[in-house]
């Protein structure tokens, strides 16, 4: 699966929550915050993947908080539709259709940037389907000023972002994860930004598929102190 990126004009967003949405069963899909202090031209963004409740968003972003001296974590929650629904979304946004969390993400980023300074910048961190989303956005965003000041944190993805698409990305995976090798076309063009995580840690999860699954525990947060020590990525 994967294709070749389609010519880089304003997206089409489709109200995927709207259509497939159950109003009495799914929270829609959001923006939110932790309300936690900020660092002076620093902003940490987080994109859940696929089968997450409002709640477990929340948790992802607060643990993505810990592990970077407790600062405030911006979140997309990229609502549930249910699983196959989920699914059905994820693979829409492969073929770079977008949807409700791409909308927001979109909207996020240009807000931001339209009212914070010239040294501002921002360090999207994606999860899984997030990193769809987070593709997705980049590639269609128009601003190109500001995509030089956005830097991409992606574990587990299920697709790759374009490194000219941003200031810098990094793609962290695990070899028996099956989830990164979705989008072939992507992973092939981009190998230069993939890394591979250690095989075993202790507690690990078996499928090696999970935010909060130890194996990527340093990466996380070694990138996160960095980038809001230096205002960008480890080398």
């Amino acid at each position: 699966m994967g294709k070749p990126p389609p010519p880089p004009e304003l997206p089409k967003f489709l109200d995927f929550d709207g259509i497939m949405g159950n109003p009495h069963c799914y929270t829609p899909s959001q923006p939110f915050d932790l309300g936690r202090y900020e660092i002076p031209n620093r902003r940490i963004v987080f994109v859940n993947g696929i089968g997450n409740s409002f709640q477990d968003s929340y948790n992802h972003a607060e643990y993505t908080s810990k592990l970077g001296q407790g600062v405030n974590v911006h979140g997309i929650f990229n609502a549930t539709n249910g699983i196959r629904n989920d699914i059905y979304q994820s693979c829409l946004g492969l073929q770079y259709q977008c949807t409700n969390p791409e909308k927001l993400l979109y909207d996020e980023i240009s807000n931001y940037f339209a009212n914070a300074g010239p040294n501002a910048t921002m360090l999207i961190v994606a999860f899984s389907q997030g990193g769809i989303i987070t593709r997705n956005t980049l590639h269609f965003y128009p601003n190109e000023e500001h995509k030089k000041r956005i830097f991409v944190l992606a574990i587990a993805p299920g697709a790759y972002t374009d490194s000219r698409n941003c200031n810098t990305v990094k793609h962290y995976v695990h070899p028996d994860d099956p989830v990164p090798t979705l989008d072939k076309y992507g992973a092939k063009m981009h190998a230069h930004t993939i890394f591979p995580v250690a095989n075993k840690v202790p507690n690990s999860f078996k499928t090696h598929h999970a935010y909060q699954d130890p194996i990527y525990k340093d990466v996380i947060e070694n990138n996160i102190n960095y980038y809001l020590e230096s205002g960008c990525l480890i080398k």
